[in-house]
């Protein structure tokens, strides 16, 4: 798979041409993912990923040394990108992380453990949100890119989930881990705004996976309401089954919209932070509500796993969790200012 999706050139989606890859814009990324998603969700979500969390901070914010040794491997694939923030203690509130970078002579030492990182399993590099007391005071954070060879990176097994069971999730864990300043992304201190503005283009990208998943159940539905039969004529003619289809197409129709909307307001030169988390909350529960109808359509026949349909729904669940939980970031106060 990885050499597959390497020769598409889907690993440098988002990376700029000047460094071998695609250079494509958020809303074109946005319609590659939905497109994959509608495939298998669990690959969208490697590629969307890498090519959001993994890869922006990394593009905007590297040096232009760092920017030209890396992301070669990162287009050809020999080096996969991650995003680690999440703590056992620090999910929604990123200003709860314990992981700290430490100035030392050589460079940062990092020291903490990040739970929950997707693509972590097989990642060449993480873009590690750290707290870095010595670089900008006590409430300092900073964006650290650590490739996975630096000594003091371990990498956890993988963990078992109820749904994209065919993505990496693991736990990475730091201890000692020295890393060269130059691998401080951006301006040093400003490590939570820059993780919400890469978050921005990952939320995104996840609505768009969103899409794609939605837009696989409801054709599925459509194509077993017209040929399901029961009292003599098709299932579709019902209108229960009708009003069901109607729902979802509406929801899905949203869902598309609102995902193109801040494609083109980011290509527009318009803050999209706001529209981003609009995004996430509307699909992922977008995305819920049409591949349970999808499944309440299918009948018995949806609990069964041939269909897809069951899987379809144990993907999604999780995007109302990830990259932000819908309750936390349904409460203004905390989304925009943490």
């Amino acid at each position: 798979l990885r050499t597959a999706v390497a020769e598409a050139g889907l690993f440098g989606l988002t990376v700029p041409e000047e460094h071998g890859g695609a250079g494509f814009s958020l809303k074109a990324a946005c319609a590659v993912i939905a497109d994959l998603a509608a495939i298998e969700r669990s690959t969208a979500i490697m590629i969307g990923l890498h090519s959001g969390l993994g890869v922006r901070p990394l593009v905007e914010l590297g040096s232009a040394e760092l920017r030209a040794r890396m992301l070669p491997e990162i287009v050809a694939g020999t080096r996969i990108a991650s995003f680690a923030a999440t703590e056992a203690e620090a999910g929604s509130d990123l200003t709860g992380i314990r992981t700290t970078g430490t100035p030392t002579d050589d460079g940062l030492r990092l020291d903490g453990e990040k739970v929950y990182v997707t693509n972590g399993g097989f990642a060449g590099c993480y873009t590690v949100l750290a707290r870095t007391p010595g670089l900008g005071g006590q409430r300092a954070h900073s964006l650290v890119f650590v490739p996975r060879e630096t000594p003091g990176v371990t990498i956890g097994p993988e963990e078992d989930k109820l749904g994209i069971r065919g993505s990496s999730t693991v736990t990475v864990t730091f201890e000692g881990a020295v890393v060269p300043r130059g691998m401080i992304l951006g301006e040093a201190g400003r490590g939570i705004d820059q993780a919400h503005a890469a978050l921005s283009w990952g939320r995104t990208l996840m609505a768009a996976g969103c899409v794609g998943t939605a837009r696989a159940a409801l054709d599925l539905a459509l194509s077993h309401v017209t040929s399901r039969r029961q009292f003599g004529k098709p299932i579709g003619d019902f209108t229960a089954s009708r009003a069901h289809v109607a729902r979802m197409a509406a929801r899905l129709y949203a869902s598309e919209t609102l995902v193109r909307w801040v494609g083109h307001a980011l290509a527009s030169g318009q803050p999209i932070d706001e529209l981003s988390l609009a995004a996430k909350v509307l699909c992922s529960e977008a995305s819920f509500e049409i591949c349970d109808r999808a499944l309440q359509l299918h009948g018995a026949l949806g609990f069964i796993e041939p269909t897809g349909v069951a899987r379809l729904l144990r993907d999604c669940r999780i995007t109302r969790i990830f990259e932000g939980a819908n309750d936390v970031l349904l409460v203004p106060s905390v989304s925009l200012s943490n």
